[in-house]
């Protein structure tokens, strides 16, 4: 049992406490915060909490912040506190909110502290940098029609006031909204899919707010937990209850809103959890197809991961015909480079990112939408779209991306969490993709790949492919492995030192497998892969402070691969393989100057790996290039010496 302390957030008053056990829910909390506190009239359902983190320490409850919001005054640093996208989730633990393991471990709770932040529904502070999606639907004077919110869990950091771009941009937003407004009679069923912090639930929420200004409409939005689908009636009573009643049977709850004369538009979240219980899957998407014709039914949208192009395997029903072939399936996609741009365009009165950094966000987001927007409010948060790309980079890669993760981006911090608990065989199919670089067909990873699809971590492409969701989450992946157990590298200081020494560590049997299956030189991503583990493991061996970056980025058709080494002193290793000819060598020291030039590295090296069978043009300066040296690893086809 946890005692914690909390205070609300501009309201006059002093701090109080509850007590809960570490299995309950957020949502339980804010049910026995509004009981404590009688001058909270909103349902309990409309209190937003946050942790009263600062600093990485919970708040002294003897702090001038806290003396000044006793009295009703909010500072500069509890409107930080309590962002959208710093939210508690309700269907989130208390033991995971406040106790946390490994990296998500929260300081100790103890006395004279301050635990919960509350906000009132309606008062939280709204950033409205990205708050560019006015609705031109609504018609002047149009009554809006009730809106039915419970256990609304946010997926990412883009909320339901703060949608990255206008959302008439979307297309899959459009296709959606169209099928619900029309008059057909068989009323549609569409299921939305794709991977995490792709915005998916960002758009079923701009839908319920569109749609449910028709005051005909009831839309009941309910995002699906483990603990609802354990037995069938809890499902229905967790639905009932968004219109203040409580039935258990699907027949009861239909019932229930033919009674209320409005036509149900019913909008699933976290859908696939429900796939744990295949017999309500079966019985949902029976009465779905029932519903169909009738008046009281408006719709039904199911948002969900790759899993839910399998729903037709849920289905227990004799005939013949799959639920899965009568709905609508919708795949979420990437913003295009044209949408973020001119989402920037939009900001500038207010935020006018320069344009190294507006690339360097587009670059790695990879167009993921809840990663493009958690970026900017990262950035605008901290006063840094004023910043070079190099500065910038330096700022989020080296110095801030920890405290993103945690704070801005939680689903891409679960999902590294996660790769700690996955099997062998997905870690082998994840490594052939790293080792591969940007892409890999399906057929290469087998059963793997739907693992991969479901955790979020690839998007699949047009031609059976999988490619990484973002350039980010290839970061957040090559981090997760585990670093090789080396022993102390006694010379590894300067840059020349450090290369020499990581090519002693570099797996053979990686190279040479690449070499011999291929027979050709294995690829730049080969080499990347071996020469990031390599330094990592000698950094962790020497207890070095330096950082290491595995850089990727994309000049037209190609993908240039880089290794940044930094620690004040910042220089990097632009990895090419198999130049041969003057032409190439020349071509590849100048795409390393302009790389070198963009991010203000101090010293740019050109590392070209050529087997020794192969002949090649001994160069080794450019002299329009003096600030890129030059060097050749030639290795064996064995590739035990380099």
């Amino acid at each position: 049992m946890l005692t914690l302390v909390a205070v609300v957030v501009g309201s006059e008053g002093n701090p109080f406490s509850v007590k809960i056990g570490e299995g309950e829910t957020v949502h339980e909390l804010k049910k026995m915060i509004k009981a404590e506190k009688k001058s909270i009239h909103c349902d309990a359902d409309l209190l937003h909490l946050y942790l009263a983190l600062k600093d990485g320490a919970w708040i002294p409850s003897k702090s001038d912040i806290i003396r000044a919001m006793k009295k009703g005054e909010v500072c500069d640093t509890i409107k930080k506190l309590v962002h959208e996208d710093m939210e508690l989730d309700p269907a989130d633990t208390i033991g995971n909110c406040f106790v946390g393991e490994l990296e998500m471990k929260k300081p100790e709770i103890g006395s004279r502290q301050i635990h919960v932040l509350a906000v009132v529904g309606g008062q939280c502070s709204k950033r409205k940098i990205l708050d560019l999606s006015e609705d031109s639907d609504a018609q002047p004077g149009q009554k809006k029609g009730k809106l039915i919110q419970k256990d609304v869990g946010y997926q990412g950091p883009v909320m339901t006031e703060s949608f990255s771009v206008p959302m008439e941009t979307i297309e899959v937003y459009g296709k959606l909204r169209s099928l619900f407004i029309s008059d057909q009679r068989a009323r549609p069923l569409c299921l939305l899919y794709g991977p995490r912090q792709f915005g998916k639930t960002t758009i079923g929420h701009r839908l319920w707010e569109s749609l449910a200004r028709d005051p005909s409409v009831l839309v009941i939005y309910h995002t699906v937990t483990k603990l609802s689908v354990v037995k069938e009636e809890e499902f229905w009573m967790a639905l009932s209850r968004c219109c203040g009643e409580v039935v258990s049977t699907a027949h009861e709850f239909m019932r229930m809103i033919s009674r209320r004369k409005q036509r149900l538009l019913l909008v699933i979240d976290e859908m696939d959890v429900i796939f744990k219980n295949t017999a309500l899957t079966s019985t949902l998407l029976d009465f779905l197809r029932e519903w169909q014709t009738e008046k009281y039914f408006c719709g039904f949208l199911g948002i969900g991961s790759y899993d839910l192009v399998s729903l037709y395997k849920y289905h227990n029903g004799s005939d013949q015909v799959s639920p899965f072939n009568l709905c609508n399936a919708f795949k979420v996609e990437r913003f295009s480079v044209d949408q973020m741009s001119n989402f920037f365009k939009l900001i500038e009165p207010t935020y006018d990112f320069t344009e190294s950094t507006r690339s360097a966000i587009i670059d790695y987001s990879g167009g993921a939408p809840g990663v493009f927007g958690s970026l900017i409010r990262f950035s605008t948060d901290n006063w840094t779209w004023k910043l070079e790309r190099h500065e910038w980079d330096d700022w989020f890669k080296i110095h801030s991306f920890s405290e993103y993760l945690n704070k801005y981006n939680w689903t891409y911090s679960r999902i590294r969490n996660d790769l700690t608990d996955m099997c062998a065989a997905t870690w082998k199919a994840l490594e052939s993709l790293l080792l591969k670089g940007s892409s890999i067909r399906r057929s290469d990873v087998g059963d793997e790949a739907d693992k991969l699809l479901q955790m979020g971590i690839v998007i699949e492409g047009t031609d059976s492919t999988l490619m990484f969701s973002s350039e980010m989450m290839r970061r957040v992946c090559l981090e997760a492995l585990p670093i090789r157990d080396i022993k102390q590298v006694e010379n590894a200081d300067s840059p020349l030192d450090l290369l020499a020494a990581s090519l002693q560590f570099m797996k053979p049997e990686v190279i040479s497998h690449s070499l011999m299956t291929n027979r050709q030189c294995p690829s730049e991503s080969v080499f990347q892969f071996e020469l990031y583990s390599s330094i990592r493991a000698i950094f962790a061996s020497n207890k070095t402070t330096k950082h290491v970056l595995a850089e990727a980025r994309q000049l037209n058709d190609r993908r240039r691969l880089d290794i940044i080494i930094s620690n004040g002193v910042k220089y990097g290793f632009e990895l090419k393989s198999n130049c041969l000819t003057s032409t190439e060598i020349i071509a590849a020291t100048s795409q390393a100057n302009g790389y070198q030039e963009a991010l203000a590295i101090d010293k740019m090296f050109m590392v070209n790996f050529v087997p020794q069978t192969h002949t090649m043009d001994e160069i080794y300066e450019v002299v329009e290039y003096p600030n890129v040296q030059i060097i050749h690893v030639r290795f064996p086809d064995s590739c035990t010496e380099y």
